[in-house]
């Protein structure tokens, strides 16, 4: 279970509580169960690559001979560094001030592209994304390409929905599969207020083009 994301919890009113399969698991040792989280996207700490892995010990010593092999592991005095944070009352302390940062943002970003006339029936709670459903915006730019590549005009960038559309087997026609994008409220603030700012220039656009034809 990647769990990397289990302190973005908006559902219990930003007092720190953490959405975590570890409830579900009666014997770490007996239960073939194995949770990965890290410092990384939990603490926002990208630059300190920290890690772990919690399941039954077979499972752990298997993967520790892995990556010994593979690259060594962490340097020591990160680790290190690492132990005090883990504290549980600093964990606390850090999954509120997460929370509520984020709550913030992600309230920011749903009420602007609300503004803009986008459909959020369901407002996530958890994690930092945001699935849009662009069938109401004009012709040209109402599916996940179109829209993408629109905003890049404005040097802004969505991800279409269609690059998370699973398909091996090629069994149906990606085109048709979704019309979406997925939105990302994750980035720096002064992104937060920039990258809606130009998505509402772009179809400020495109709704004066559409209403001069008509």
């Amino acid at each position: 279970m990647d769990e990397f994301y289990g302190g973005y919890n908006y559902a219990s009113n930003c007092d720190g509580k953490v959405i975590s399969a570890a409830d579900n698991v009666d014997d770490v040792d007996k239960d073939d169960v194995l949770i990965i989280d890290g410092m990384t996207k939990r603490f926002r700490l990208p630059g300190w690559r920290l890690a772990w892995i919690v399941g039954p010990k077979t499972f752990i010593k298997a993967l520790g001979s892995c990556g010994s092999y593979l690259d060594g592991g962490s340097n020591v005095p990160f680790q290190l560094a690492a132990i005090p944070m883990l504290e549980p009352g600093k964990v606390l302390q850090e999954m509120k001030a997460l929370q509520t940062h984020f709550m913030g943002k992600r309230d920011y970003v749903v009420g602007r592209l609300r503004e803009m006339g986008f459909r959020i029936p369901y407002v996530p709670e958890a994690t930092f994304y945001l699935w849009l459903d662009l069938k109401g915006l004009p012709e040209e730019i109402n599916d996940g390409l179109n829209f993408f590549a629109a905003l890049l005009e404005e040097k802004a960038i969505v991800t279409p929905g269609i690059f998370f559309d699973l398909n091996p087997s090629k069994r149906r026609d990606l085109y048709d599969s979704v019309v979406g994008l997925l939105w990302s409220h994750g980035f720096f603030l002064t992104d937060m207020f920039t990258v809606p700012s130009l998505c509402a220039t772009k179809l400020r656009t495109y709704h004066g083009d559409a209403q001069e034809g008509t």
